[in-house]
């Protein structure tokens, strides 16, 4: 997934159970790194006992919803709408309904499910994902002390790794993507042109960073 922006997220799993006329809904929201993930997760959020798993996931372009067996555009639709009118990304929300007796007809079902949803993503704690750069950068010995001054500026610049050799001082660094040219600007800068800037390749299998 190209992550160029921050994305909206959840720090964890989210519950909600509300009961509206009789019929039991049960919501699970939880994060997604992969769409084979969220097809894993509501593997095996689905309820064989249940009337209705309706769901909606979102990752970066791609989204899907069900309805599950409900009237078409009554619930997976309005799952799906939770997720965007909150501007979530990389969420996968299952929710279950177990039928009471009175039907809830179309706009009923549709606040139901979308209400649900949205109210489990509420109660989540919410987490912000940013794209990462990981760079090496090499120093002469003379322009370490301008370069730590960088440093100790960028506060937010992550020091993965220091070492020497005779041509200089060596910083393995990661720092948020829409920071690193302000970053790589104030490195130019402090080192007269002299420092030698490296972006390293992103591993497509690594995990999503998750700023604390």
């Amino acid at each position: 997934m190209n992550r160029t922006k921050p994305v909206k997220t959840i720090e964890g799993d989210a519950f909600y159970e509300e009961t509206i006329r009789k019929s039991r809904f049960l919501a699970w929201a939880t994060r997604i790194d992969s769409v084979d993930a969220a097809a894993a997760f509501l593997d095996s959020a689905r309820r064989p006992d249940a009337s209705h798993n309706c769901w909606a996931y979102r990752f970066g372009p791609v989204y899907r919803f069900s309805d599950d067996g409900e009237p078409g555009g009554t619930a997976g639709r309005p799952i799906y709408m939770a997720i965007d009118s909150q501007e979530m990304d990389c969420i996968a929300v299952m929710v279950t309904r177990y039928f009471g007796g009175i039907k809830l007809g179309v706009g009923g079902l549709a606040r139901a499910y979308g209400g649900v949803a949205a109210r489990c993503l509420g109660s989540a704690v919410i987490l912000i994902i940013r794209e990462q750069i990981t760079c090496d950068i090499a120093v002469p010995f003379d322009r370490t002390g301008p370069m730590y001054t960088v440093l100790d500026h960028f506060v937010d610049v992550q020091r993965l790794d220091e070492s020497y050799s005779p041509s200089g001082h060596h910083f393995r660094l990661q720092i948020d993507a829409d920071r690193f040219d302000s970053f790589r600007c104030a490195v130019i800068e402090a080192t007269a042109g002299r420092a030698t800037i490296e972006i390293l390749p992103q591993d497509p299998d690594a995990p999503i960073t998750i700023p604390p």
